[in-house]
């Protein structure tokens, strides 16, 4: 197939043979009208911005999947410190639960202790209700 037929046809009338481009039969010498060579310049301008609009595209593209993996990865970190914070939250609350109950016997054992004095009855019931911590 001939690489140049349009300009082949312009000189020519019809575009040359394979044969008669490699005999060197065809275009020898040629020239083309001005114009029809303008054309073919304005084409080829075209077709190479379009070749750069179609680069700069793809680098566009490029840095934009870039920037989505690190937006992804980012996210996956956000994720996994929200969960730390949960897991934390959850640990704080039954903390604060423990610590809660904890109080409550202390002060029932004080109770008991300033309310019934100190003597070994006395002190075995504040033994019972502290006995309650190892409760679960």
């Amino acid at each position: 197939m001939n690489s140049t037929p349009r300009t082949d046809e312009q000189i020519n009338g019809k575009p040359c043979t394979r044969f008669e481009i490699l005999a060197g039969d065809c275009l020898r010498n040629a020239a083309v009208p001005s114009e029809f060579a303008r054309t073919l310049e304005r084409e080829l301008n075209a077709a190479n911005a379009i070749i750069k609009q179609q680069q700069l595209l793809e680098e566009e593209n490029l840095q934009l999947q870039e920037r989505i993996k690190r937006l992804e990865e980012y996210l996956i970190d956000a994720k996994n410190q929200y969960a730390v914070l949960v897991a934390d939250v959850a640990l704080y609350e039954d903390r604060g639960e423990r610590i809660k109950r904890l109080e409550d016997i202390i002060s029932r054992a004080s109770s008991r202790f300033f309310r019934d004095g100190s003597n070994g009855m006395v002190a075995i019931g504040m033994l019972n209700i502290l006995e309650e911590v190892r409760k679960p």
